[in-house]
C-alpha cells in the first residue's frame, strides 16, 4: 500500500524536471561505444523521482477520498505530452480508480477522475511503495538514448509487478518501436527485443441493433447498453475496427519481433505481443477505450466471446484512432481494419459508422492505429493467451 509520506514538492518544478527530463531538455547521453542490452544508471534517489513521487503521493490522498482502500499500481508519464496517469485499484481488485493530469502542474481538482471495473480483478499485486522510489524519469530516458542513439521516447511507465517497482519504456526509431525495462531497485536497464506495455485502454463495441446492422451511420445503441458502445451480433459482414492499439496491414512488410517477458495478460500475434485489458462483461466491453486520452504502445484491449458471430463496434466517446484486429475461432487473424478514426465532437450517434468484420469472429483486439503495420500483423498469423484473465478462453 502506497505511503504518502515524501514530501510534496510544487507543480512548476516538476514542470522543469519532467520536460528536461523527458522532453529531450537535458542533454542526452552519447555513449562513447554502444551500451549491451544490459546497462545500469546512477540509483538514486534522482530528484525528479522525488518531484513525481511527491504528486503520486497527493494523487493517492485523492484516491482515498474516494475508494479508502485505494492502492496505487502504476505511473505513465507522457514525455511529448507531459500527461500524467495514476492507475489504482481497490485492495481487492475489483475496482479501478484512474486519474489524469493534462501536465503536472495542473491543480488536483482539475485532474480528469475515471471509476469503473478493474481490467485486474482477482489480481492483488502490491502497490507502489512510494518511499522506495529512486529512479526518475530523466534516467530512464537517458538509459534508453544512451542504448539506441536517436531514440525518440514515446513513453514511460512506472508500475510494481511482483512486489518489485520497475520503469518500462518505448522508443521510435526509423527501423520501428523498441522498449526496455529499468530496475529501479538496482538500476539495471534491459533492452528488450520487443515492447512490453504497461496497463492499456481500447474502444468499445456498438450496442446491439434490432435491424441488420450496415457499415452506415443509421445504428444506435439500444437504450440498455451504455452509449459508448456494445457488441452485436450481425448478420451484415464489414471490415470492423476494435479499441486504440496497433494493428497490422496487410501491404506493409513485417517487422520481426521477439515476444517479451509478459506482466500481465498478453495476446501474442504472430511475432509481436500486446499487454492487454480483458472486455468480458457487458458492461466492460460497453465501456471499451473511450474516454481515455492515450493508450500505450505494445497494449491493447481484447474483447472476450463465447460463440462466433459477427460484432458490431462503433468509435462513439473515442479520443484516439484505433486498429481493429479480428480473431476468427480457430485463433487466427481473420482480418485487420486499420487507422478507425475517432468520431467528430458533438456527432450524433447515428451519424457514428459501426464497423464488422466479413465472417464471425470470436475475438476482437483493440490497438493503436498504426501499431499493427508497425509491429508486423497480418490476416493468417496465429492467436495465444497466456495470463491467469486469459485462462479458460481458446487460443
Amino acid at each position: 500500500m502506497p505511503r504518502p509520506a515524501i514530501p510534496f514538492f510544487t507543480a512548476v518544478t516538476a514542470v522543469a524536471l519532467l520536460l528536461a527530463a523527458c522532453s529531450g531538455g537535458s542533454p542526452a547521453v552519447t555513449p562513447t561505444a554502444a551500451l549491451s542490452a544490459t546497462a545500469t544508471v546512477r540509483r538514486g534517489p534522482d530528484q525528479d523521482a522525488i518531484e513525481l513521487a511527491g504528486i503520486a503521493g497527493t494523487a493517492v490522498k485523492k484516491a482515498q477520498e474516494i475508494i479508502p482502500s485505494a492502492v496505487l499500481h502504476q505511473v505513465d508519464v507522457g514525455p511529448v505530452t507531459r500527461t500524467l496517469v495514476f492507475r489504482f485499484t481497490d485492495a481487492a481488485a475489483t475496482e479501478e480508480l484512474t486519474m489524469t493530469a493534462s501536465s503536472p502542474d495542473l491543480p488536483p481538482d482539475r485532474w480528469k477522475v475515471d471509476r469503473g471495473a478493474s481490467p485486474l480483478v482477482g489480481t492483488k499485486e502490491p502497490g507502489i511503495d512510494l518511499q522506495a522510489w529512486r529512479t526518475g524519469p530523466g534516467a530512464v530516458t537517458r538509459a534508453a538514448q544512451a542504448q539506441w542513439p536517436g531514440c525518440r521516447v514515446a513513453d514511460l511507465a512506472f508500475l510494481s509487478f511482483n512486489g518489485d517497482l520497475t520503469w518500462v519504456v518505448f522508443c521510435d526509431l526509423p527501423s520501428g518501436t523498441v522498449s526496455g525495462t529499468l530496475d529501479n531497485r538496482t538500476g539495471v536497464f534491459k533492452a528488450n527485443p520487443a515492447p512490453p506495455a504497461p496497463q492499456p485502454l481500447t474502444a468499445t463495441p456498438k450496442p446491439p441493433a434490432s435491424a441488420t446492422p450496415t457499415p452506415t451511420p443509421s445504428p444506435v445503441p439500444t437504450p440498455t447498453q451504455p452509449p459508448t458502445a456494445t457488441p452485436v451480433p450481425s448478420p451484415s459482414p464489414i471490415p470492423f475496427p476494435p479499441t486504440p492499439s496497433p494493428t497490422p496491414r496487410p501491404t506493409v512488410t513485417p517487422i520481426p519481433t521477439v515476444t517479451p517477458t509478459p506482466i500481465g495478460p498478453t495476446v501474442s500475434v504472430g511475432n509481436a505481443a500486446f499487454l492487454v485489458e480483458t472486455a468480458v462483461d457487458d458492461q466492460q466491453k460497453a465501456r471499451g477505450l473511450s474516454g481515455r486520452d492515450i493508450l500505450h504502445q505494445g497494449s491493447g484491449m481484447i474483447f472476450l466471446y463465447t460463440r462466433e458471430d459477427t460484432y458490431g463496434f462503433w468509435m462513439k466517446g473515442m479520443r484516439f484512432p484505433l486498429d481493429f484486429v479480428w480473431i476468427a475461432g480457430n485463433c487466427s487473424v481473420l482480418e485487420i481494419t486499420p487507422n478507425v478514426p475517432q468520431a467528430p465532437p458533438g456527432a450524433p450517434d447515428s451519424s457514428l459508422p459501426i464497423y464488422y468484420a466479413s465472417r464471425p469472429v470470436l475475438y476482437v483486439l483493440e490497438i493503436n492505429a498504426g501499431e499493427a503495420a508497425r509491429q508486423g500483423v497480418r490476416a493468417g498469423d496465429q492467436v495465444g493467451f497466456s495470463g491467469a484473465a486469459l485462462a479458460g478462453y481458446r487460443c
